[in-house]
């Protein structure tokens, strides 16, 4: 495994560092939530005879931190875990420099040969160290082997490839078309390579999916993954345009499965990790069991597959409860006759037309929220409304005629949302434009 090339106490803060990542919730955009020089040098729990230094960050250097910067440095690939470190004071006591609070020292930057400040790498090594796998690389304490114990022992070991089964036979038994031209070796060789290269196929209702075994979790006796292949986070940014692609495909797969409620079959890899990062697949099963996709945020791209079929969705209402509604008479005519006062459909699409040339997008935005109407849907008309300053029972019976120049000034587009709430302050009346802004910026 890599992680021979590195010292036992390199191994130890590795270790501190990836736990820490896990338990305390630890957010890039908030640093307060990493962990410092001191915090980690407590957990370290040095010997009385271990070398020391000024400060605690030079003593953590002396036990593991310069051995961890080093091994990491050699890999590429490998985010820069040792920036989850940070000093929460001003005074950076390695470099003898004023710093700002709850970032690395300088010696950190410089470690890895980037500009002193360098905070967006700095931040994009941090979420690259929160998601990525540390685990093949981790030393074996109490918890991890009692948690390996209970891997073996549970239902999941079930699913542990044992032998080394060829992608293309798996595919076709889980009922996938799968076709190998009677040519040439080297054709043959090459159609083979094909189902080896790709993590996802669907075919008309059926879906597979080549899931690792190493990152299946069982909790109460549920056997699920939670993954993300979306190829903009970080981790993913040195992929190379094979992996993308793959990813793309999987990504898309699980968009697919997860609208049509598709069960899922998953051919289980298995293998051994390489230095960057990836694993070497060497074992392969066919999960006899269904998959499907439990959840799928579509914002950030988390998908968490369980084991299992699809549940059927629930009845919305009882047959007790269908029976006491009784029946209803949708769209039955109705007689009415009333006189209403309206506003000025022109001065409306006036209104939106003159806001929109004005936004540096040239797009109607909602002036407390700022959102606009998405451009990628054939919308049948504009979303941002125009919210009137003044109210149409003030005009005269008659109506009142203005200039479009004297009208705009008491009209303010507002999104739909924006609008409902600047017209629901308790009591009556409305909220100024100013309290909607300071209300939905909380």
């Amino acid at each position: 495994m890599a992680h021979d090339a590195l010292s036992p106490q390199g191994q130890l803060l590795l270790s501190i560092l990836v736990s820490h990542i896990k338990q305390s919730h630890v957010n890039a955009a908030r640093p307060e939530t990493l962990i410092s020089y001191g915090e980690a040098l407590g957990l370290l729990k040095l010997p009385a005879k271990a070398p020391r230094g000024p400060t605690d960050g030079k003593t953590l250097q002396l036990n593991g931190l310069n051995d961890l910067a080093q091994w990491v440095n050699k890999y590429p690939k490998m985010p820069r875990i040792t920036g989850v470190i940070i000093s929460r004071s001003e005074y950076d006591g390695i470099d003898g420099i004023r710093r700002p609070r709850n970032v690395p020292s300088a010696g950190f930057f410089k470690e890895y040969k980037r500009k002193i400040d360098d905070w967006q790498w700095w931040i994009e090594q941090v979420e690259g160290s929160i998601a990525y796998d540390w685990d093949p690389y981790l030393i074996r304490t109490v918890s991890t082997a009692s948690s390996d114990t209970r891997r073996d022992q549970g239902i999941i070991a079930q699913l542990k490839p044992t032998e080394p089964l060829r992608a293309y036979d798996l595919l076709k038994v889980a009922g996938l078309t799968t076709e190998v031209p009677a040519a040439d070796v080297e054709t043959r060789l090459n159609a083979y390579r094909t189902y080896l290269s790709r993590w996802s196929f669907t075919e008309g209702d059926r879906v597979v999916l080549c899931l690792h075994f190493h990152d299946m979790r069982e909790e109460n006796g549920i056997i699920f993954q939670r993954l993300n292949y979306r190829t903009d986070r970080p981790e993913h940014r040195n992929w190379n345009a094979l992996q993308k692609e793959r990813a793309w495909s999987m990504d898309r797969t699980f968009v697919t499965a997860n609208k049509a409620g598709m069960n899922i079959r998953v051919v289980v890899v298995d293998g051994q990790p390489t230095v960057d990062g990836h694993e070497q697949i060497e074992r392969r099963l066919l999960d006899s069991a269904p998959w499907h996709v439990s959840s799928y945020d579509q914002t950030e791209g988390w998908c968490r597959l369980q084991r299992g079929p699809k549940p059927e969705p629930p009845d919305v209402f009882t047959s007790e409860e269908i029976t006491a509604a009784g029946t209803f008479a949708e769209g039955a005519p109705t007689e009415v006759t009333a006189k209403i006062r309206e506003r000025s459909a022109k001065l409306r699409d006036l209104a939106r037309d003159h806001f929109a040339k004005r936004s540096p997008d040239k797009r109607l935005h909602c002036a407390a929220c700022n959102w606009s109407a998405p451009t990628g849907l054939d919308l049948s008309g504009p979303i941002v409304e125009i919210h009137h300053g003044v109210g149409i029972s003030l005009y005269p019976v008659e109506g009142k005629a203005m200039t479009f120049e004297e009208a705009v000034l008491y009209l303010t587009p507002l999104c739909p949302n924006c609008h409902r709430i600047i017209h629901a302050k308790k009591g009556g009346g409305g909220f100024s434009l100013d309290e909607l802004k300071a209300g939905v910026a909380e």
